[in-house]
């Protein structure tokens, strides 16, 4: 069973409804929790790092603690046997319970332990020495012996199942200078009451663990020394809500000690589970609130007007009047069918119309191409009868006396003569029979030719520079028209600077022109990108506008006197005959710039007339021997 197209259009938004909203639930599962766990872990790892860290501070404090007694005159006096009363004043209980120590130590430059103490902080009373932790101290290497007043060894020690922090520094004068001459080592075991000073800052609960008391798993990863050199961190989750951190404290030797252990709510994947659920829940509401809307959009504005368009398009069909429109509709997809339907009746009526016009065009047609095959033979044989009529007008000349009055009259039909003559040549180059002389020719070979008309005709406040190109290639062109180019050019440069002093520049040389450089020219007739061969006229006149620019190339157009403004028009006429191209620089008052491009000449085999047709010009010449013959034979008979 087909459905309609708005129940299709809702099962896919409840289908895509159900795939995003679910998608979105599994991605936020995926991604956002686990962001939150790896926070958690990272936090876990932090306070862990802290912990240590703290641990570290009072092994540091420890040592600068030791280091203030062993730097010092009195304790180097003392281990000399000078200076008795040393012990009455700082090895006391006092002292031992302000600084926190259990042992103070003092060795001799040769191991020789001069004194030893044990004190205990919670009885606030010293106790004898046990020789085995005395043989445990002065077994580990570079203790109690310093090769330089500089040394020092700081790191803890297990005595047992207690852990103790040991400092040790050689014992010099108070300007820590000469050899060491004995050993200072001070301790403090790791109680309960360090631990509890260590949890207050790092606001966690702290713990001191022993390796056997971690499962192997958590041991193996201790293990690992890390690459950044930092503690050995290792991180668990104990359940919902607790996770723990650990981290392994060495001893003097480098072997695995102590454990601090640090248990910790899971306050971030709480807060992570809470701001996912409130997420899904606003996705949802959100969700159904756009669904909701997109269809009520799409029903009305979408689907009622769909419906109405088609109910109007089968009333057209159903009329039988392809006269009839599609009413105007909005500016969207609808109205642009509907303007499409009545493009397409509008077609339709044309089509009869294009098909009557079709014949009147063919018929046009062939009358123009007469009248073009007319206006060409009639330009030809104008200018036969014109030759006609100046041989005899030359004839008529010679048979008349000098001082005949006549002459006068036969003057004046010369000149119209003429003038008819070169209207007849323009007629031919515009109707494209004009003969050129094209040849490979060189524009520098041209410039170096006309450098002395350039000096001559230039005016004494212009001052002519020519830089031409040390290489050039050759252009197909014809000469003559290359002089006219520059001699239009050179001129109309030479009154763009007027009176005032000024230079004109003439310069040759080879560019490689892009598509894009070809378009920005003037005239652009989908040359080929490629190497052209320039001439460029510069001057330092009065510059041109834009508008000025945009008009100069138009026949007739001029800023400086009636009856002028042919020049630049004939330029581009001939550059447009060798598919060249020209460009302008040009500024008010900072003169300008213009710049004739050529296409360099192709070398190739020379083509062989058409035989299967009558050349244009070779007929003209056979009208003109034809036409003139007798005027000829009446001039060779005159002459004897």
């Amino acid at each position: 069973m087909r459905l309609s197209l708005r129940k299709e259009l809702l099962i896919w938004i409840a289908l895509v409804f159900v795939l995003a909203v679910g998608g979105t639930h599994l991605v936020s599962r995926l991604f956002l929790l686990r962001s939150f766990a790896e926070l958690e872990q990272s936090f876990a790892r932090q306070n862990a790092t802290r912990a240590f860290n703290a641990l570290q501070s009072d092994m540091d404090h420890l040592a600068a603690t030791c280091l203030d007694y062993a730097a010092w005159d009195d304790t180097r006096d003392f281990l000399q046997g000078r200076m008795p009363k040393y012990a009455d004043t700082n090895l006391v209980a006092s002292v031992f319970s302000n600084l926190k120590l259990n042992l103070m130590l003092f060795a001799d430059a040769h191991g020789n332990v001069k004194d030893i103490r044990w004190f205990d902080l919670e009885k606030q009373a010293f106790f004898s020495d046990d020789p085995e932790v005395r043989q445990q101290i002065l077994s580990l290497t570079g203790l109690i012996q310093h090769d330089s007043a500089a040394s020092s060894k700081t790191g803890l020690l297990l005595v047992g199942r207690r852990p103790l922090l040991l400092s040790s520094r050689p014992i010099t004068n108070s300007a820590q200078e000469g050899p060491p001459q004995g050993a200072l080592v001070m301790g403090r075991f790791l109680h309960e009451r360090h631990l509890e000073d260590i949890s207050k800052r790092v606001q966690q609960t702290v713990k001191l663990l022993w390796p056997d008391q971690l499962d192997a798993e958590l041991n193996a990863a201790l293990a690992q020394a890390p690459a950044d050199g930092g503690p050995s961190l290792a991180v668990q989750v104990a359940n919902a809500g607790r996770i723990d951190a650990y981290c392994l404290v060495r001893d003097l030797p480098g072997r695995g000690a102590v454990i601090l252990g640090l248990e910790m709510p899971r306050d971030i994947m709480a807060h992570g589970r809470r701001s996912v659920a409130v997420f899904h829940a606003m996705l949802l509401l959100v969700a159904t609130g756009v669904i909701l809307a997109l269809y009520v959009a799409i029903a009305r504005y979408v689907m009622g007007p769909a419906t109405r368009l088609m109910d109007e398009i089968a009333e057209v069909a159903g009329s039988g009047d392809l006269s009839r429109r599609l009413p105007p509709w909005r500016q969207d997809e609808l109205g642009r069918l509907a303007a499409t339907v009545n493009r397409m009746l509008d077609a339709h009526e044309r089509a009869v119309a294009e098909r009557q016009q079709l014949a009147e065009r063919i018929q046009r047609a062939q009358r123009m191409e007469s009248l073009n095959v007319m206006a060409a033979s009639i330009a030809h044989r104008f200018n036969n009868l014109l030759h006609v009529v100046i041989g005899n007008h030359d004839l008529a000349q010679s048979a008349l006396p000098q001082d005949s009055s006549a002459r006068h009259f036969l003057d004046e039909a010369d000149k119209a003569a003429r003038l008819a003559s070169e209207i007849s040549r323009a007629m031919s180059i515009y109707s494209g029979e004009a003969q050129t002389a094209v040849q490979p020719i060189s524009l520098n070979a041209v410039i170096r030719e006309m450098r002395g008309f350039f000096g001559a005709a230039a005016p004494a406040n212009v001052e002519m520079q020519y830089e031409l190109a040390d290489t050039f290639d050759l252009i197909s062109a014809d000469p003559a028209q290359i002089r006219q180019i520059m001699v239009n050019l050179f001129v109309n440069a030479v009154e763009a600077i007027g009176p005032q002093n000024g230079r004109v520049i003439i310069r040759t040389g080879s560019v490689e022109c892009r598509e894009e450089d070809l378009r920005n020219s003037y005239h652009y007739e989908e040359q080929k990108a490629g190497f052209y061969e320039f001439c460029e006229v510069e001057d330092t006149g009065c510059g041109m506008d834009d508008q000025t620019r945009a008009r100069m190339f138009d026949p007739y157009f001029t800023t400086k006197f009636p009856g002028r403004g042919m020049g630049l028009a004939v330029v581009i006429g001939i550059v447009r005959s060798y598919a060249g191209a020209i460009t302008v620089r040009s500024q008010p008052g900072q003169g300008s710039a213009i710049r004739i491009l050529f296409p360099r000449a192709e070398a190739g085999p020379e083509e062989s007339p058409d035989r299967s047709s009558p050349n244009p010009a070779a007929v003209n010449r056979v009208w003109q021997a034809a036409a003139g013959a007798p005027v000829a034979q009446k001039g060779l008979t005159d002459r004897g």
